[in-house]
């Protein structure tokens, strides 16, 4: 069927068709979706005292083979770059989308493409005082292309799942590293109060850079964390009075 032969349709039974331009996707809808066959629809029409059927058509269009995610980064073949996982931040909003070309994923979807540009879905719609009346008509090839492409999205957003388990995965792994690196670090930091030429410097600026010359690697913490640690340390060295020896 086409747009033609569904207004002659309507027509012939004395109702008046206008085209219109709108979503046609069912779940968009604000109306109530009829229950019953193309017949019991026209008939719902005259028990709600209208004659007239808006038309909403949908046709098929490239981007309907194309899938747009949000993260991970995809190589040209649509498989995901594992040399980016330890750097990789699933939920960065800077991170712009990226489009996988379905029958990459599922070759068999291909095929629709003779389909591009035709009218797959017809959406009409009666409007009484009551409520608006929705009733769709889908083309048969559509509903075969819908199972395909719900089936390679499927499978995209398993792969998803599974690269943002890794990720997670890899990021509690690097934590613990860091937190262990981390308490290595300090340790060291903290053995500096048996360096006698250590304890006596007359600034906290002057202990954090005799620590770094001695211990190199101290500028793997972080700069808020050095600076608390040659605090304590300072303060240690008041109390036990190592300045006065």
């Amino acid at each position: 069927m086409n747009s033609k032969e569904l207004m002659e349709k309507l027509t012939s039974k004395e109702l008046f068709p206008i085209r219109v331009e709108g979503d046609a996707d069912k779940e968009e809808s604000e109306g109530l979706s009829f229950i019953g066959d193309f017949d019991e629809f026209l008939e719902a029409a005259k028990t709600l005292n209208t004659r007239v059927v808006f038309i909403v058509t949908r046709i098929l269009q490239d981007s309907d083979f194309m899938y747009e995610v949000e993260g991970p980064s995809f190589n040209e073949d649509n498989s995901f770059n594992d040399d980016d996982e330890e750097d990789f931040d699933y939920k960065n909003e800077d991170e712009e989308p990226k489009e996988i070309y379905l029958p990459t994923i599922v070759p068999s979807i291909s095929e629709y493409k003779n389909y591009i540009g035709k009218e797959c879905v017809f959406k009409l719609w009666l409007r009484s005082e009551s409520c608006i009346l929705d009733f769709y008509i889908y083309e048969s090839w559509w509903n075969n292309f819908e199972e395909l492409r719900e089936k390679a999205i499927e499978k995209i957003e398993e792969d998803e799942y599974k690269i943002m388990q890794r990720v997670e995965e890899s990021r509690k792994k690097l934590e613990e590293e860091r937190r262990v690196r981390g308490k290595e670090l300090v340790s060291k930091l903290r053995k500096l109060i048996n360096d006698k030429d250590f304890v006596r410097l007359p600034t906290q600026l002057a202990m954090r850079s005799y620590a770094l010359d001695k211990i190199p690697e101290l500028a793997e913490l972080e700069p808020s964390k050095l600076t608390s640690e040659i605090q304590d340390l300072n303060g240690r060295i008041i109390a036990k009075g190592y300045r006065r020896r």
